[in-house]
């Protein structure tokens, strides 16, 4: 947990303060050093530009939290229905959202495995069995690829032309 944050906190203070030639710096130490150096300017120039318009900024954290008090007003709802464990609203918050920020680890596939071993582990203090945990977690699973599926489906069914404009404007 700590060399996440650890490393959150140092991609942060690239971010803001820039890499300084970060590249020619690391030439010493080989080419994929140099390429993630490279990455890492770039990462910082798109940074600076959504930085310089901070309502983006805002709005995407808006919906970055949106997104997690629905999240844990829906684990609520299941745990209330389901289960006799009546865990506080912000107690539960923290823990759907460290289960979901670490469930992004890439070490398997779409996070299987991983993602009902930390619902698992964070919500048994609370006092969710883990049969219940594993449950929601299997049913944000299912929401997250069915809802991806109709993403795929739609894109599909996109003209060709539709989908290059998309993507050059996505390359800009």
């Amino acid at each position: 947990m700590t060399a996440i944050a650890a490393s959150l906190v140092v991609g942060l203070v690239l971010a803001a303060r820039g890499t300084g030639g970060l590249p020619r710096r690391l030439s010493r130490f080989g080419s994929v050093a140099v390429g993630l150096a490279e990455r890492a300017q770039r990462f910082r120039h798109d940074m600076a530009a959504a930085a310089g318009r901070p309502r983006i900024v805002f709005q995407s954290a808006a919906v970055v939290a949106t997104y997690f008090f629905v999240l844990t007003a829906v684990h609520r709802a299941f745990l209330l229905l389901n289960t006799a464990a009546h865990p506080h609203y912000l107690t539960l918050l923290t823990a759907v959202t460290t289960a979901s920020l670490l469930s992004n680890i890439p070490i398997s596939v779409n996070g299987l495995g991983l993602r009902e071993q930390l619902h698992a582990i964070l919500l048994q203090p609370l006092g969710v069995s883990r049969e219940a945990a594993v449950a929601i977690s299997l049913l944000i699973f299912a929401h997250s690829l069915i809802s991806s599926l109709l993403g795929m489906v739609f894109w599909l069914r996109l003209p060709a032309n539709v989908k290059s404009e998309v993507a050059t404007a996505a390359e800009r």
